[in-house]
């Protein structure tokens, strides 16, 4: 990281050994009180089992810090205990380290079951697993955790270690699992503490720098090291000096939506692909039902549709949480697809079945397009979304160009018949972001129309491999909604930032950008998997032809139109235009499956 000219060599020794104080003195108050629990294990090789078939099976004793896991295989913890009687009044959590230290989604991951029901992820990201707040007292423990040991890889490179082969030795250790006592006011403390720090990382004004550091030094010497908990609250005090300096008006405005993007298959194939769906998911309505100002946006009606075949009680979940306008819904596509290489006819069903899910299942009319990963986009994209009625589109990737910056971000996207859609770039060059202090900034100084608007989109949450915003993610949105020396940020959900972005200011002022988004880079995919591409095409011809000669057949000889036959297997192909597959940057397990 570079560090402004402001962090004078005395300043960037300050700042490292406060940071000190704050790892090794306060960060470890944040559970100041453990309990160990019994755990049991079952390790499944080969494809995973459903949750009534592995619960049923012999459980054997397991420890932390016991082994667990070749590449590919899944292994049951049964997990019990008892909330101790002295800890009533405290928020009380199950945490879980699988092992796995990596970006969330990239490697072993979790699901939580509580009583035969999925109810939360685990991640390098979500390891604290929230059972009472307050306890009672004596609450009973016992659920079930489905951890799945996806090895890790180098996304670039993946090389042939990810073919569909299981076993070998365990390749994780189980380094946590326990109750603890979760001290809200300390685990505040850290949060308010890692704000002031990263301003100060950030600021580029050498007296605010140390105004900033001075307030964590105050805070600092308020704890007593012996009782951080009951010093943690005058500590917080001495932050509230920069946290509670609101910021000059007017100024830019980020509208700041919780999404979690997720491949349908890339790193992993499209079954495990159908677990991560459940773990964002069930994480993205547990956040939902605790945290009432968050909302949470997800695009792909092919992974909604598989929640509600593998995971009934999660569905219902979700339909009423979508019910209540908080789980937003944003893709109107089956997949996220390449828009390269499948024909406009692909496309356009894409479309028709995305929209047509969200409508029938849960009720909602989705109004946008949502692409933010994928590989570029064709000049005949805008009349295809105008026929459909969709009024915006969304995508991130061009920010990705390895030689020429695009020059809008918000801005109207002319197709080649003179069709205009609406059109948002978010300025963080990311769909992916955590709110971090230089996250924001970099937003607000990159948005190319800030003379005449001011407000853009800023997407936050873990993606790619799912997972979606933490806890950390939704109270930093909160502290970071009106500081001095930030932009603003408001919590809205995805599709009404899109309607405040088509409300402000004079359409007519906006740049115009005529014919195809092209993206530099990922440009030899194309010539990748040329077997793929290939049947993709004569596939897409066949189910022309299957159409036709079905309807001919009903006019001229009174058969049965095969409906059920052929949708099915528009969805199967639409599910396979998905953008790590046809392109060809995913793992050869996928291939094998696509074939």
């Amino acid at each position: 990281m570079l560090v402004p000219a402001s962090m004078t060599p005395d300043n960037e020794v300050r700042q490292a050994r406060l940071r000190d104080v704050l790892q090794q003195v306060v960060k470890p108050a944040r559970w100041p009180r453990t309990r160990q629990v019994a755990i049991t294990a079952r390790h499944l090789h080969g494809e995973p089992a459903p949750y009534a078939e592995a619960v049923a099976g012999t459980f054997e004793p397991f420890a932390v810090g016991d082994r667990w896991g070749p590449d590919w295989d899944t292994t049951w913890f049964h997990v019990e205990g008892e909330v101790p009687a002295e800890w009533a009044g405290n928020d009380v959590a199950l945490v879980v380290h699988l092992g796995y230290d990596g970006g969330t989604g990239f490697g072993a991951e979790g699901l939580v079951w509580v009583d035969g029901e999925p109810w939360q992820g685990i991640s390098p990201h979500h390891r604290e697993i929230p059972l009472a707040g307050p306890a009672q007292g004596r609450e009973q423990v016992d659920l079930f955790i489905e951890a799945a040991a996806n090895p890790p890889a180098p996304a670039l490179d993946p090389g042939p270690m990810l073919l569909a082969d299981h076993g070998g030795e365990p390749q994780l250790e189980l380094r946590r699992c326990h109750l603890a006592v979760v001290d809200r006011e300390v685990e505040a403390l850290v949060r308010d503490w890692l704000l002031v720090d990263e301003l100060a990382e950030a600021s580029g004004d050498a007296e605010r720098v140390d105004r900033m550091l001075e307030a964590i030094e105050r805070a600092a010497q308020a704890i007593d090291p012996s009782d951080v908990a009951a010093t943690a609250h005058r500590a917080r005090a001495e932050l509230d000096e920069i946290i509670g300096a609101a910021g000059s008006k007017p100024r830019h405005t980020l509208l700041a939506a919780g999404n979690s993007h997720l491949d349908t298959a890339w790193l992993w194939p499209l079954r495990e692909t159908r677990r991560k769906a459940a773990r964002t998911f069930s994480n993205a309505v547990t956040l939902l039902d605790e945290h009432p100002d968050y909302t949470f946006a997800a695009s792909q009606a092919q992974q909604f549709a598989w929640v509600k075949e593998d995971y009934p009680a999660l569905w219902t979940r979700v339909q009423a949480a979508v019910a209540e306008g908080r789980f937003d819904l944003v893709g109107s596509m089956w997949v996220e697809a390449d828009c390269n290489l499948p024909s406009g006819e692909s496309l356009v069903r894409q479309i028709v079945h995305g929209k047509r899910f969200f409508r029938n299942e849960l009720g909602i009319d989705t109004p946008g397009l949502w692409l933010p990963d994928v590989f570029g986009y064709p000049a005949s994209l805008p009349q295809i979304l105008a026929a459909a009625g969709i009024d915006w589109f969304l995508t991130q990737k061009i920010s990705w160009n390895d030689t020429n910056r695009f020059p809008h971000h918000t801005f109207w996207w002319e197709g080649i018949d003179g069709t205009r859609v609406f059109t948002h770039f978010p300025p963080a060059d990311t769909y992916c972001g955590e709110l971090s202090v230089a996250e924001l900034l970099h937003a607000e100084r990159n948005f190319s129309h800030s003379d005449v608007r001011r407000q853009s989109i800023h997407l936050y949450g873990h993606g790619d491999g799912g997972g979606g915003p933490t806890v950390d993610m939704i109270e930093r949105a909160r502290r970071v909604a009106d500081i001095d020396g930030l932009p603003r940020v408001e919590s809205v959900t995805a599709s009404k930032a899109l309607e405040r972005l088509l409300d402000e200011g004079d359409p007519a002022e906006l740049p115009v950008w005529v014919g195809e988004l092209y993206l530099e880079l990922h440009r030899g995919t194309y010539t990748t998997h040329g077997a793929v591409k290939k049947a993709n095409r004569r596939l897409e011809l066949a189910l022309r032809d299957a159409e036709f000669w079905s309807l001919e057949a009903r006019l001229l000889a009174g058969r049965a139109v095969p409906a059920a036959e052929i949708d099915q297997a528009w969805k199967t192909l639409l599910l396979h235009q998905f953008h790590d597959i046809i392109p060809g940057s995913s793992i050869h397990w996928v291939y094998e499956d696509t074939k």
